[in-house]
């Protein structure tokens, strides 16, 4: 019985051991801004599109590449800070105060019209 429980376990053991090692990364944050994430695949569609097309990308310097990967990545970053002070910034009004709001400005204007 012993063996038995030694082996599923040591079983246990190798396949989430293989599980691991056949992991494959899909994707990867560059950079997170509050509660937004950039992640590696949307940089590198933005730098394809600066660059004009895949092979004037493949055709451009290392140097120059990683350049103007940065200056993306920075716009994105800079995107981000804007899109999390927007949203900080953000007023909620609900619709009825708004209407009661409205009605009265209404009713001002009326009266000092002589309505």
């Amino acid at each position: 019985m012993k063996h038995l429980i030694r082996c599923v376990v040591g079983l246990a053991l190798w396949a989430g051991l293989s599980a691991q090692a056949q992991e494959t990364v899909i994707d990867r944050v560059v950079a997170v801004v509050d509660q937004e994430i950039i992640l590696a695949s949307e940089l590198e569609q933005y730098l394809q599109f600066a660059a004009g097309s895949p092979q004037a990308l493949a055709a451009m310097s290392e140097a120059r590449a990683d350049s103007l990967r940065k200056a993306i990545l920075d716009d994105l970053i800079r995107q981000k800070v804007l899109l999390a002070k927007a949203r900080a910034d953000t007023v909620k009004v609900e619709e009825r105060n708004v209407d009661t709001e409205l009605d009265a400005r209404v009713k001002t204007l009326m009266d000092q019209a002589g309505g």
